[in-house]
């Protein structure tokens, strides 16, 4: 588990506020999809009263995420300083829209997130003379950069042999997924009887995105110029704002929508509907960690085409103010049943 340290900012009431961020590429095909994952950092801030707040995460980096699946992004937070706390957690989303270029560009990876391959048809190089080259020379390497190499997985490369006379043969090389063939390119050398095949690459279609939707959950947070804030209502708070097909969900723990008994819900996350907040039932004592707010998001087993190349950034905003009835103030909790709640713990 790591753990991104974040210090405080002293101010009124001693409040504090950071965001962490994870975004991934979504790329959902007819048949299967992918996700490439990656956490950002982000800045440190050094405050004063001994206030100090971490976010606890856990997130496992996944080279491909398929409809049905989740992608494990588990989250807490942790009293990393000598006060004891208040604290809540909101979220904010950028989702973007992305489409294919119309102009096929080489890459070396075959799986290159953001990337369509271009696709050929491998019959094409059947019969006619073409041959397969292992049959045609004695031996045939792969050179990247001069460097041998490995052969690419699924990689067949042919050889039409030239008539008499003619300067050179011809050559084809592609790979085969599933049953299709994508168009690739490469550097041929004969030396002997062997054949070199230099620097392959694939064939695609590098995405760009063409729309862009964002919304921040929590009314306090600070967003970008013209971005909706628009708190979910606490029965719609298992999908995302920006998701209009309800397809991508967030996988909760411990999380109430509404207050019982008073001691009922002490240490689990409140989910206030009136400001987009999870606040935290308790009062976080110096080195005491909250239990976990989320496990991770989904994509739905029955998600479609129309999910194609998504970009969605996740973004967890956490903010802490030091453990005392009048700090309340700063979330605009005066009085009210999640107010005298909190304030009990003082």
């Amino acid at each position: 588990m790591k753990r991104i340290k974040l210090k405080a900012l002293y101010s009124k009431g001693a409040l504090i506020a950071f965001a962490l961020l994870f975004s991934f590429l979504v790329t959902i095909g007819s048949t299967f999809s992918w996700v490439t994952s990656s956490d950002q950092k982000v800045n440190e801030f050094r405050g004063e009263m001994g206030l100090k707040a971490i976010i606890v995460e856990d997130f496992t980096q996944r080279s491909k995420w398929k409809p049905g699946e989740s992608v494990a992004k588990t989250v807490s937070v942790c009293n990393d300083g000598i006060s004891p706390s208040f604290v809540r957690i909101s979220f904010e989303e950028i989702m973007k829209r992305m489409e294919p270029s119309s102009v096929p560009e080489p890459f070396g990876d075959p799986e290159e997130a953001g990337v369509t391959p271009e696709y050929c048809i491998g019959a094409e190089w059947n019969g006619s003379g073409w041959e397969a080259a292992g049959t045609v020379f004695g031996t045939v390497e792969f050179r990247e950069k001069g460097t041998l190499t490995p052969a690419p997985a699924d990689v067949v490369v042919k050889v039409k042999e030239s008539p008499a006379g003619a300067q050179r043969n011809r050559y084809a090389i592609y790979q085969t997924v599933d049953g299709a063939c994508r168009r690739m390119t490469a550097l041929f050398s004969v030396s002997g009887t062997t054949l070199t095949v230099g620097n392959p690459r694939y064939w695609g279609y590098k995405d760009a995105y063409v729309a862009k939707l964002e919304a921040a959950w929590g009314l306090a947070h600070e967003t970008s110029p013209g971005t909706p804030v628009t708190p979910p209502a606490a029965a719609d708070i298992e999908t995302l704002i920006c998701d209009a097909g309800k397809k991508i969900s967030i996988e909760y723990t411990n999380v109430v929508t509404a207050l019982g008994s008073v001691g009922a819900d002490n240490g689990k996350w409140f989910y206030n509907e009136h400001d987009g907040f999870f606040y935290y039932i308790g009062r976080l004592e110096p080195g005491a960690s909250s239990v976990t707010l989320m496990t991770g998001l989904r994509l739905a087993p029955d998600a479609d085409v129309s999910y194609s190349s998504l970009n969605l950034q996740f973004i967890v905003n956490l903010q802490a103010l030091q453990a005392k009835a009048g700090a309340l103030a700063d979330w605009g909790l005066t009085s009210g049943q999640l107010y005298d709640r909190l304030s009990s713990f003082c």
